[in-house]
């Protein structure tokens, strides 16, 4: 059972992504607008009096950054998925390994947005989830414990 832990995780996550950009243009700006709603949330906790900014200016101000961050933070968590998956192989072997795999992911991801209602295949996007998942990829091997992928002296 334990075998198939990490692929059925892999799997769900990029099913995750799959469904994510699959939302029309008008259900993803919805998602990033609840995260921006708990964002204006925890302020009120810090501001019981009353915000000290115009809430229609602090949505517009961080709409775009938090589809961007949405962006980075599903594929940083496809990196480390994605290497968890194959990291028997060599370090290096599994970094660009994950890497291809998940920029391939992040091409096909861009492309289904073609077919998707007011959403858009963008190379900005491409180039952001690739960084998300490489930044992924190198969290994964600075904290693993993994002794043949941990260590920075290890070669070929």
């Amino acid at each position: 059972m334990k075998k198939y832990l990490k692929p059925a995780l892999l799997m769900a996550w990029m099913s995750v992504i799959f469904f994510m950009s699959g939302q029309s243009g008008a259900e993803s700006s919805n998602t990033s607008n609840m995260v921006i709603f708990l964002m204006m949330g925890v302020l009120k906790v810090f501001f019981p009096e009353g915000l000290p900014f115009d809430e229609a200016a602090f949505i517009a101000t961080f709409a775009q950054p938090v589809r961007k961050l949405a962006h980075f933070s599903e594929y940083l968590i496809l990196g480390i998925l994605m290497v968890m998956n194959i990291k028997d192989l060599k370090r290096d072997k599994a970094v660009i390994i994950s890497t291809v795999l998940c920029t391939l992911y992040a091409m096909t991801d861009e492309v289904h947005q073609l077919f998707v209602p007011n959403r858009y295949c963008s190379l900005m996007d491409m180039l952001l989830d690739t960084a998300g998942s490489i930044t992924g990829i190198v969290l994964y091997h600075l904290f693993a414990k993994d002794e043949k992928h941990n260590d920075i002296t290890h070669t070929s």
